[in-house]
């Protein structure tokens, strides 16, 4: 049985269950009615996040209760379609951010506010499938809510998706680890002479790479030193990738604030000389047509 020790609003309520654990319940009418010490009704349950830590409860319950319950499910519909897509472990930390970010995002277009974000090249380069799923939700929005986001919109709902994947602290911390991202595709492209937009899906992939390089440092989780011996022939096997992975290195922790070890040096030269294979078999394929 669900108790309720704290009711924020109709929809949002602290609570515990009989071991003692606690829970931020939503719901609609969920808390109506319901005194302090009361029963939660399981059945207008529309969704649990647990915590441990009763401060931190008290924060999230006051932070969905701050917005617009309408927008709050519309967060839970998207949140639990990109579960489905990406994997269940992304929809409770999806849920608040995102309704957050489309109760902004829904007040702009209301009022007739345009905004544009920074990094929308490299997010729509580097996590295609997220900011594909973006496009979806605008759809999701429109249907749901009859109203219809911007285009750009995808790009902030795709870093959502990104963030609740590496599960970050904030939608910030992606955009910043997409900024470095960007900064060491460019260098690559620049050392080895092609388009940035060459070979779309190589690109993307050397992204993703990079990115949960970057996820594991500030998890403060090093590579093997099993694997570093596997790829130390690269260093004179692939001279200039080395030198440029070299580069992507001082990049990455002028960012972090840390060094990276020669493990994870050798292991951006095995992506850059993936990425190189990938372009070089991308244009031969373009030139044959």
């Amino acid at each position: 049985m669900l108790t309720a020790h704290k009711v924020l609003n109709n929809n949002v309520v602290l609570c515990t269950d009989d071991a003692g654990e606690e829970y931020v319940a939503i719901g609609r009418g969920i808390a109506f009615l319901v005194p302090v010490g009361g029963a939660v009704d399981p059945d207008k349950v529309h969704r649990l996040f647990v915590s441990t830590d009763r401060e931190r409860a008290d924060r999230l319950a006051r932070r969905i209760a701050a917005l617009p319950i309408a927008h709050v499910d519309l967060a839970i519909t998207i949140a639990e379609d990109a579960g489905a897509r990406f994997g269940g472990h992304v929809i409770d930390r999806l849920i608040v951010p995102l309704a957050d970010h489309l109760d902004g995002a829904i007040d702009r277009v209301r009022a007739g506010i345009a905004i544009d974000y920074p990094l929308r090249w490299e997010a729509a380069a580097f996590y295609p499938r997220q900011v594909a799923f973006g496009r979806e939700a605008i759809a999701t929005v429109e249907r749901l809510a009859s109203v219809t986001l911007p285009d750009i919109e995808a790009v902030p709902i795709g870093l959502h998706i990104v963030n609740a994947e590496l599960g970050a602290e904030s939608v910030a911390a992606t955009m910043d680890m997409t900024d470095v991202i960007g900064r060491c595709v460019a260098l690559v492209a620049e050392r080895l002479s092609f388009s940035r937009a060459a070979g779309d899906h190589a690109v993307a992939r050397f992204a993703s790479h990079i990115l949960h390089l970057l996820a594991r440092r500030r998890a403060e989780e090093g590579s093997s030193d099993a694997l570093g011996s596997l790829l130390a022939p690269l260093q004179e096997q692939q001279p200039q990738a080395y030198a440029a992975a070299q580069e992507m290195a001082l990049i990455i922790s002028g960012r972090i604030g840390a060094a990276l070890s020669p493990e994870e040096t050798l292991l951006l030269t095995l992506h850059v000389v993936r990425l190189a294979g990938s372009v070089r078999a991308h244009a031969d394929g373009r030139d044959r047509d």
